[in-house]
């Protein structure tokens, strides 16, 4: 698991107390896909080996990748920014899931970026509870103002 974040058995134990409650999905700094753990494959329909040799955008919706958001978003992981919000993401079988996600850089002695590593949360039912209950004060409105 995350072989590249492998630098000492302290570091390995910490990522495994991690991957246990959270999606992990490792990148090249390209985007290609490296590796993920069982939560993240899980949450997104897939087998390790669906992922492992492609690309991020595989996870986005295809109008959004073809943006210069998407292209910009890259290019800062690769310049070693770290980003952190929410998300939508499609899985496998075309569904959206909304994800609190945190992608950081893994960079070498030299502060090269060799790898970004993203840790995120299926925020997809509070999302749907938050879209509900504004729809349900936007129609208490719209009634009261009739009244």
């Amino acid at each position: 698991m995350f072989k590249s974040l492998r630098s000492s058995n302290s570091a390995d134990a910490k990522l495994k107390a991690i991957s246990l409650s959270q999606a992990v999905i490792e990148f090249n700094p390209d985007g290609t896909i490296v590796d993920a753990n069982e939560n993240f494959l899980k949450l997104m329909g897939y087998e390790l080996s669906q992922v492992v040799g492609q690309h991020h955008r595989m996870f986005v919706d295809p109008d959004e990748a073809k943006t210069d958001e998407y292209r910009d978003f890259w290019r800062s992981l690769r310049e070693g920014v770290f980003l952190s919000e929410e998300f939508r993401r499609i899985t496998k079988d075309g569904k959206s899931v909304w994800i609190q996600a945190s992608y950081n850089s893994i960079k070498d002695k030299d502060g090269n970026v060799t790898g970004i590593i993203k840790v995120a949360t299926d925020i997809s039912e509070r999302k749907r509870k938050t879209s509900i209950d504004a729809g349900t004060l936007m129609a208490i409105n719209e009634a009261q103002a009739v009244i």
